[in-house]
């Protein structure tokens, strides 16, 4: 299966936020909603966790900056399936960025 990648600077911000935070052990999850009458392409959640379910899909990546830890649902493995996880900081803009190549349907 295809996995979710995490560029090196989206990855050096996980980690710096795990150690300010002092959120060792905790899984960056992704998860996915959809408000179909205003947007039809999914829209990306990613929070710390640091609970899993049984069936949970974990992604461990090796980055620059440490190994990130990615989980989520069966139900989101399709959306996350090549998906890159950026962060993105320009002036007035500091944000996570998800993108999918094609996204499913």
């Amino acid at each position: 299966a295809t996995r979710v990648r995490i560029t090196d600077a989206a990855a050096a911000v996980i980690m710096r936020v795990i150690e300010e935070h002092q959120l060792a052990g905790q899984r960056l999850r992704v998860d996915v909603g959809f408000t179909p009458q205003t947007d039809p392409f999914p829209q990306y959640q990613l929070f710390f966790d640091n609970q899993t379910a049984p069936d949970d899909e974990i992604c461990d990546i090796d980055t620059p900056a440490g190994r990130v830890s990615v989980v989520y649902q069966p139900r989101v493995a399709p959306y996350v399936a090549g998906a890159v996880i950026e962060y993105i900081d320009q002036p007035g803009r500091e944000a996570f960025r998800i993108t999918q190549p094609t996204p499913p349907r």
